[in-house]
């Protein structure tokens, strides 16, 4: 209870921190800008990403699906292992300087990555059993965050975009809480 707590508050503090950033910074302007493309990192989520900015404030959802791989287990019979990986991810971002080909920015959020392995076989013909067995495992990891970003323009509307966040996590179904200090974020974006 007291580590769940924990995150909360230091969850709560960076959220603050991040929206409500000097306003003196640079003068506000209404252009508003849509980025779509892919994101990868432990606070953002993994997988296709859009991004809005409006003024300083900006908002990236991330949503990925990936089978990671289908093998055969070898038991008394062949059963064949199908792997899954979901991730979701939510960052606000708040701007602090910008520049002619990019910005930096502040941003917390938070991700969501299940995991889930399934081991089933088949009917096997050979023996005329049909015989099954169905066995399913799923993990999430719960990842929050908050740190600095950089986004910068490489070619034409195509931006490149790297995070520094400051990540605690909670595997919910190990019951396991950790800190990962420094991690990366990247992904690249193409503006509309």
């Amino acid at each position: 209870m007291g580590k769940r707590f924990l995150i909360t508050i230091i969850t709560i503090i960076l959220s603050i921190a991040c929206l409500n950033a000097d306003e003196s910074i640079e003068e506000q302007t209404d252009k508003k800008e849509f980025s779509l493309g892919i994101n990868a990192g432990a606070v953002s989520g993994m997988g296709l990403s859009a991004r809005w900015f409006k003024s300083r404030r900006g908002v990236q959802v991330t949503f990925g699906a990936f089978g990671l791989e289908e093998d055969i287990v070898k038991y008394e019979r062949d059963y064949i292992r199908e792997r899954e990986l979901y991730s979701f991810g939510l960052q606000i971002m708040t701007e602090f300087k910008k520049h002619k080909t990019g910005r930096y920015y502040w941003f917390v959020g938070g991700s969501c990555f299940m995991a889930s392995s399934n081991i089933s076989n088949n009917y096997d013909h050979y023996k005329g059993d049909p015989f099954s067995l169905s066995d399913e495992d799923r993990m999430a990891i719960l990842a929050f965050g908050g740190g600095v970003g950089m986004e910068h323009k490489i070619a034409g509307k195509l931006h490149f975009i790297a995070d520094v966040p400051f990540t605690l996590f909670a595997a919910l179904s190990d019951d396991m809480i950790g800190v990962i200090p420094i991690s990366l974020q990247l992904g690249l974006m193409y503006k509309f």
